[in-house]
């Protein structure tokens, strides 16, 4: 019988996993951290980038006093850093504080640089409100707060929960 010819040692399957880890992990930013810090379960559309190339971002934070304000950051290198934007988005009246705290976001951009935010307040089964507001980063003004869900004319009863926004 011939002797076995030597060979190397296989490399362990999870070092390349550890790799790819590790090398994705430095490209990562947190933007907001807290109790609650989202967007929400089933909204996708936080992020938009305006034509200088700024980045601007939008989650539901949650406050020590348990009030849950619409924060508002823009990153001018890309996703590098982040810097608060001290714009207030919501109030008591449309989910900052109260009973049914704001819990969902989106956020759209049009050609001329101002920023349409929807947020809304969903609780199966018997509560749903949705609300919407400009703001023009340029001027820092924003519109007023729109409740969609009193234009639509549906009562806060009525499942409503239909997160998006689209800017033509």
């Amino acid at each position: 019988m011939a002797p076995t010819p030597p060979q190397e040692a296989p490399m362990p399957r999870t070092l390349p996993c550890l790799l790819l880890l590790v090398v994705s992990t430095f490209g990562q930013v947190a933007l907001t951290t807290g109790p609650f810090a989202s967007a929400g379960s089933s909204q996708h559309k936080h992020v938009v980038k305006d034509a200088a190339g700024n980045l601007y971002a939008l989650s539901v934070a949650q406050d020590a006093s348990g009030n849950r304000p619409l924060k508002l950051q823009v990153s001018p290198d890309g996703g590098a850093t982040w810097l608060p934007l001290t714009v207030a988005i919501n109030d008591p009246t449309s989910g900052l504080s109260g009973t049914n705290l704001t819990n969902g976001c989106c956020l759209a951009i049009d050609g001329t640089g101002v920023l349409h935010i929807v947020w809304a307040s969903y609780y199966y089964p018997s509560f749903y409100a949705q609300h919407y507001r400009q703001y023009d980063p340029s001027g820092g003004t924003l519109s007023p707060i729109v409740s969609l869900t009193g234009v639509t004319g549906a009562a806060s009863t009525s499942r409503t929960s239909a997160m998006n926004i689209a800017v033509d």
